[in-house]
């Protein structure tokens, strides 16, 4: 995995300064970002996001046993 320094990311996505970028990350993904890169690099964020997709795909079946004839996949 390629490693980058907060500030690079930052100014990748339009920020003058690494503590605007930390408080916007913060406020959208609900920890700072050097936390979310750690998650990323142990594979937690991968291993979350199928998670969630398994789980939505269930509950998208729940929902059509509940509405018969509702077809989701369009």
């Amino acid at each position: 995995m390629r490693s980058r320094t907060i500030l690079a990311v930052a100014a990748r996505w339009g920020f003058t300064d690494g503590a605007n970028f930390s408080r916007a990350f913060r406020a959208s993904y609900g920890m700072p970002p050097g936390d979310y890169g750690h998650l990323h690099a142990f594979g937690v964020v991968r291993e979350l996001t199928r998670t969630v997709q398994a789980t939505t795909r269930t509950f998208r079946s729940f929902l059509d046993t509940l509405v018969p004839g509702n077809d989701r996949s369009s």
